[in-house]
């Protein structure tokens, strides 16, 4: 990243899921449902907060260690201190309760990378994903040839693994293109870099059983 001209502001938000209907009927996950937030907050900043421009955000997805609840961190980069109007981000969510917070650090996220018991991939919805991280072209040195770094250096091993086997030549830049054509594996292979692991599936299967088994 080439030096910024500007202060960076950082503003975590949480998003959860209203499961006991408390504001309404429950919601539950759907597949876009981070991705539809992210453009109806994208467009709400371009719309209200024209002095403000986005620098990235990233976002992570876990589930709560008791009740398997899925939800959602989220931070944004900003060249200004952003100060929402009261319940505008819970209307863009439309699923459930949030909750705001400053982050001091560009590694306050990876925080919650970090917690093992919270990143069981057995416990996500289908289909979720992990993570994403988004970084404006304003603050990339070469713009295009930087993003196709950053792509590369968040593929995942069964990317990596299709590229080695399919790339003609030596550069993975050059044959990123190449990832259109592949096909996601079986969920299984989800597991292997996660912190399930598939030796524990059969560990997660009885687990199941036995929650669904009725008491005798």
């Amino acid at each position: 990243m080439k030096h910024l001209d500007c202060e960076v502001y950082m503003k975590m938000i949480s998003l959860t899921y209203d499961v006991f209907g408390t504001k309404g009927e429950p919601s539950n996950w759907t597949a876009n449902d981070i991705r539809d937030f992210e453009v109806r907050l994208r467009a709400h900043l371009k719309k209200y907060y024209t002095g403000v421009r986005l620098l990235g955000y990233a976002w992570v997805g876990e589930v709560q260690p008791g009740s398997k609840h899925y939800h959602y961190h989220l931070v944004l980069a900003t060249d200004k201190k952003l100060h929402f109007a009261n319940g505008v981000i819970a209307r863009l969510w439309g699923k459930g309760f949030i909750k705001l917070t400053v982050a001091r650090s560009p590694f306050y996220l990876v925080s919650y990378t970090k917690k093992k018991d919270q990143k069981d991939y057995f416990y996500f919805p289908w289909g979720a994903r992990g993570f994403a991280v988004w970084i404006s072209s304003d603050v990339l040195s070469d713009g295009k040839n930087s993003k196709r770094l950053l792509r590369a250096n968040c593929l995942k091993e069964w990317q990596i693994k299709f590229l080695v086997a399919n790339m003609t030549g030596d550069d993975v830049l050059d044959s990123l293109d190449l990832l259109k054509e592949a096909e996601p594996p079986p969920n299984g292979w989800e597991w292997v870099g996660s912190w399930v692991k598939l030796e524990l599936a059969e560990e997660k299967v009885k687990e199941l059983e036995a929650e669904l088994s009725p008491a005798f």
